[in-house]
């Protein structure tokens, strides 16, 4: 491609002899170059997609409303000293957490060094040039002393590097509700650990209670087998059901040592260093928390906002893209000084300014290519962005059907567990008259005490529903969590301590 002076253009006499252009008529051909560039490219400015938070139909309602409103963080509702201290000291220590508040503070120093080159640039160069020379005369020493200036300014005609800037931003804003993301999942994490823990100390008391009234029903039918009443396979059999007892609680306490190992490791410290000497029993869950409407999950689920956001910062970086193709304008501005003494560097300056005009005329189609793949990542934000709202309504929906199925299942056992004690009693005074067989004695035991260990693993699920849900709503009473890019990278929230 050949570009030629515009046909009005002539320079003067004085120009022709210095072989240079004055100013007025450098900004002329300036001028005439860009838009014949404009003309020959088709440019123009690149606008960004105005696309919809919300990307397709959301359902009205969910299928249950719920009425408890409540406010500052979510696990509150538990009414638990000792879970509030633990999930306080988890997001003050844990060390995944800290790694995305690093990740937040990388993102922030991008997004300052895109938005650096939107102000021009100044260089300073300082030299000092000793030389000596030998003659018939005597030696010579001379020093040259030199200070030279340097501006350069990028203009930004298609808006490149604000789009790349606002791109680096959406990051900022992206990563801050990742960090929200990676607090309410640990937070979440805390809480289901701590009433597994709690549940599994439940289950060795009632090992416990259950040995007990096995050891006494073996000493009934040990008494029995002495005086020929039964044989010694009803006595072996008894036997085992203790040992059976035995062993469960072996395995219950292994559970238990772990899931203190978990805690440990949730909460930055290292498991085995000592005895846990917390306590306590599992909570009786509140009210069902008001769930609002579907399309609020794209207010307040930090997982789906960090997805939006990487979605606007893909916008701009196709915008960028697209730029890359345009022309440039670049101002530099120069200013040096030389003299043989330090204190004249000052008294003479010659100073020169230019402009220059740069663009892409062939590169193989690399450009093009760059911005084909920059609007391929965006429509695959736009997917993930669509299948995490669809995500977050279902998980909504999954733990509210949950949670109702698994109140109607505990009433079903609780009233199980009611006749299983009534009917063993039964049997054990029958066995004791004497007109009732061991074996339905044997059968009405197992099967009450499997019932009591089923209850108590059926609340502590009932609360691993819950939280599951405080976890899909993703942080309606939960506004503590949220991080916003103008706050501090250090993560702080007013639970108590002990």
């Amino acid at each position: 491609m050949t570009i030629s002076a515009p046909p009005d253009y002539m320079p003067s006499t004085a120009e022709r002899r210095g072989g240079s252009l004055g100013l007025n008529h450098r900004l002329r051909l300036l001028v005439w170059l860009l838009v014949s560039w404009m003309l020959l490219g088709g440019a123009g400015c690149v606008p960004l997609t105005d696309r919809p938070e919300q990307p397709f139909e959301l359902p009205a309602t969910f299928s249950q409303q719920g009425g408890e409103v409540s406010h500052g963080n979510w696990w509150l509702v538990f009414d638990d000293p000792q879970l509030d201290s633990l999930i306080s000291i988890a997001l003050l220590e844990n060390f995944s957490l800290r790694s995305f508040e690093a990740r937040l503070d990388q993102a922030r120093a991008v997004a300052r060094r895109a938005g650096a080159e939107l102000m021009p640039s100044l260089t300073s160069v300082a030299s000092m040039v000793r030389s000596r020379s030998e003659s018939a005369t005597g030696d010579s020493t001379s020093r040259d002393y030199g200070l030279e200036l340097f501006a350069s300014y990028q203009i930004d005609l298609w808006g490149r590097i604000r789009a790349s800037r606002d791109a680096a931003l959406s990051d900022v804003v992206a990563s801050s509700y990742d960090l929200s993301a990676a607090a309410l999942t640990l937070s979440a994490q805390v809480v289901d650990t701590w009433y597994q823990l709690l549940e599994q100390r439940g289950q060795q008391t009632l090992l416990s209670e259950q040995l007990a009234a096995s050891n006494q029903v073996l000493d009934l039918v040990n008494q029995k087998f002495e005086v020929g009443q039964v044989g010694a396979a009803d006595l072996l059999q008894q036997r085992q059901v203790v040992e059976a007892a035995l062993g469960e609680m072996a395995l219950v306490k292994a559970k238990s040592a772990v899931l203190e190992h978990q805690l440990a490791v949730l909460t930055g410290l290292s498991p085995g260093l000592g005895k846990s000497s917390l306590s306590g029993s599992l909570p009786k869950l509140p009210l069902l928390p008001a769930t609002g409407l579907p399309a609020e999950l794209l207010h307040n689920r930090p997982d789906v906002l960090s997805l939006w956001h990487r979605l606007q910062a893909a916008d701009h970086r196709l915008a960028v893209a697209v730029a890359e193709r345009l022309p440039t304008i670049g101002l530099t501005a120069r200013l040096q000084s030389s003299a043989e003494h330090g204190s004249q560097l000052f008294d003479d300056w010659l100073a020169s300014v230019a402009a220059n005009l740069a663009g892409p005329l062939l590169d193989g189609g690399r450009r093009r290519a760059e911005a084909d793949r920059a609007r391929a990542v965006v429509t695959e934000l736009l997917n993930q962005y669509a299948q995490a709202v669809l995500v977050a309504v279902g998980e909504v929906e999954d733990a509210l059907a949950r949670e109702e199925q698994q109140r109607h299942y505990l009433t079903s056992l609780d009233r199980q567990v009611e006749s299983s004690q009534i009917a063993l009693q039964s049997i054990r005074d029958r066995y004791l008259q004497g007109v009732e067989n061991y074996q339905r004695v044997l059968t009405a035991l197992t099967s009450h005490q499997s019932l009591q260990r089923r209850y108590l693993t059926a609340q502590r699920e009932l609360i691993g529903y819950r939280v599951d849900l405080y976890l899909a709503l993703g942080g309606t009473c939960n506004h503590e969590l949220r991080v916003t890019p103008e706050q501090s990278s250090s993560f702080s929230l007013d639970a108590h301590h002990e």
